[in-house]
């Protein structure tokens, strides 16, 4: 498949996990040989250190004499997808086009490893009812909200967003482990301890068709989106779905889902840019999934995967250990914004943050 770009400003422009900077007097035109499958294509503008936006397409779903084409609109400043072109006359220019990167070409792991589980059909849902099943292009950005923000936008700021908020959001998967929902009355405490209720009963019929690996899908989909995008609910969401999974005693095929939930998460903490592990690794939380979850035990590829990332958080891999340890490590550990739906109680009257982007001094 080829995907035409047409630039005119200083630029990085990614494709997938790969990254690479476009001068604005470049011959760019594009990347070419892109493989069959769900991609990613974004671009971080020079005048721009954190901000990010891009769009998720389906190369399958494309026609290949039809292909794709973004260029930079410099009144909207943004590159935006030109409906009607001609292709013949854009392979013209197919010898300035970038190689899609192959596996012997770089370091990182490949990207049909860390997107193994998606498929277009569900993650179209992810973008409303706005995103017909037609669309070729699905936008994000690093402040785009999820459903989850723009409810706490409604009941704890008392805002009306009104429908003009309709189009812009992450339809994810609602997790919220306190509600009547989650726990049953006379269960208030096994379903508080153990969510595989909640998990079975609730979660995956209701929003996955009874398939856990849509419920992988959403994993890889969030995941990926606040690693590219370092886009804050999806961050949140990424966590929520490990919680549920972690605890949770009673899951179909137990050992084979645990065994791939392993391989999956420590995949994807090896793939984290350096700069971004402060604000996605935090020492207790991750203590609390891997030494106080019902299934932490079971993640030793995970625990493997970051002590070779962070080497200071042994303490956390060590079963038994208490994060209390992690204090005689000079600094202070990385800060971290627990999800919407937390377990632990907060006071109501803090400052509630709705997005963004958090890094800790190092």
């Amino acid at each position: 498949m080829y995907l035409f770009i047409r630039s005119s400003i200083n630029v990085t422009v990614g494709i997938d996990q790969y990254s690479f900077t476009v001068n604005e007097n470049a011959q760019f035109y594009g990347i070419k040989n892109i493989p069959k499958g769900i991609h990613l294509i974004y671009f971080q503008q020079e005048k721009s250190n954190t901000f990010r936006y891009g769009y998720w397409f389906n190369s399958e779903s494309i026609n290949p004499t039809e292909s794709l084409l973004l260029q930079y609109d410099s009144k909207d400043e943004i590159f935006e997808i030109i409906e009607n072109f001609d292709v013949n006359e854009q392979l013209k220019f197919q010898h300035l086009m970038v190689n899609y990167p192959s596996v012997s070409d770089v370091t990182e792991i490949d990207w049909f490893v860390l997107s193994e589980y998606l498929n277009w059909d569900q993650i179209i849902k992810y973008f409303n009812k706005s995103t017909s099943s037609s669309s070729r292009l699905l936008y994000v950005d690093s402040t785009l909200n999820t459903n989850e923000e723009k409810k706490l936008l409604t009941e704890r700021l008392k805002l009306d967003l009104g429908k003009s908020s309709d189009d812009d959001y992450l339809n994810y998967t609602p997790i919220e482990f306190k509600s009547n929902i989650a726990i049953r009355p006379s269960h208030e405490m096994e379903d508080f301890l153990d969510k595989s209720y909640y998990l079975n009963k609730i979660i995956l019929p209701s929003y996955y068709n009874n398939n856990i690996y849509r419920l992988f899908c959403e994993l890889q989909f969030s995941f990926l989106n606040s690693m590219i995008f370092a886009n804050y609910g999806s961050n949140m969401q990424w966590h929520s779905l490990i919680e549920l999974l972690l605890n949770s005693s009673e899951t179909s095929d137990k050992d084979i889902i645990l065994k791939k939930l392993d391989k999956m998460l420590s995949e994807q903490i090896s793939s984290l840019p350096m700069e971004y592990i402060d604000y996605t690794i935090n020492g207790e939380t991750w203590d609390k999934f891997l030494n106080k979850s019902l299934n932490g035990e079971k993640l030793t590829s995970t625990k493997s995967s970051l002590l070779q990332r962070l080497p200071e958080l042994t303490a956390i891999c060590e079963l038994g250990d208490e994060i209390e340890e992690l204090e005689s490590i000079e600094g202070p550990p990385p800060v971290f914004y627990p999800n919407i739906d937390s377990e632990d109680e907060t006071d109501q009257w803090e400052p509630t943050v709705i997005s963004g982007v958090y890094h800790n001094t190092r």
